[in-house]
Parts: structure tokens; sequence; C-alpha cells
């Protein structure tokens, strides 16, 4: 079976097939390597948009899954790529270049990192939010 990350949490708001959940935070949020990028304090519940199929409402408490196939898939997305072509404008520089390579090479790998993330976002605007990585509701509870 492939692995899930489940989470409970309560309907916020609801509106165009998406839900935005709060998050119940769990045992393992203290040991979770993470937990300072979901929320500025502990009282602070960590808020995700997720797809809506089943028609929740505010106050309802629901299962919120994601698949790890599609997280790790994200995470490759948004930082392995960049990486990669940051490495590789520093690289290509640095073998073109006899003087200021290190210079040409920053400026050749941040721009090919922007580069990227621009193209991302005009690709995501013109077709639509792409709902492929969002995480689901599966069941109310």
């Amino acid at each position: 079976m492939p692995e899930e990350i489940l989470e409970q949490g309560v309907v916020i708001e609801t509106g165009d097939g998406t839900a935005t959940v709060a998050v119940i935070r769990s045992g393992s949020c203290d040991e979770c390597a993470a937990r300072s990028l979901c929320g500025n304090s502990k009282s602070d519940a960590p808020q995700v948009t997720a797809v809506d199929l089943l028609g929740v409402k505010p106050g309802d408490r629901v299962r919120v899954s994601a698949p790890g196939k599609n997280v790790l898939l994200a995470a490759v997305y948004l930082y392995g790529i960049p990486l990669v072509l940051l490495l590789a404008g520093i690289a290509l520089c640095a073998a073109v270049f006899a003087t200021n390579a290190e210079l040409w090479g920053s400026i050749a790998g941040v721009s090919l990192c922007a580069l990227y993330y621009l193209v991302i976002r005009i690709s995501s605007r013109a077709y639509g939010q792409s709902r492929r990585f969002m995480p689901h509701i599966d069941r109310i509870l």
C-alpha cells in the first residue's frame, strides 16, 4: 500500500471545490524537524487548503490525506531542480570564464533558478491551479 500522510482537522472555510482546514496538532508534531514551519507558536494551528470532493461545511471535523509520492515529487520540483540549476550555472561558468568565474557562476546559477521559478509561476497561472499536489479530504469524522 502506498504511503500517505494523514492528519485530522477542522474545516474553517470552503469554496470552489476546496476547503481550508486547521490541522489538529498531534503528539508527533513535537518530534518533527519541520514543526517551526507549521505555525508561529504552539497555539497556532497549521492551515492547509485541500481538495473537497465530499461537500464539507465549516466546523466539520475531517481527515486530510496527501500521498507520500506527491509530497516527494513536489519537493523535487521546488527544491531539487533549482539546486541542480544553481550548481549547473556555477559549473558551466567556472569552465567557460577564466577570470571572475565565481562571480559569473553565481549570477548564472541564481538567474537559472529565478527563471525556473518564473516559468513555474507563469505556467501555473496559464493552466490554472493544478490540484495534483494538493492534499484531499477523504473522510468526514
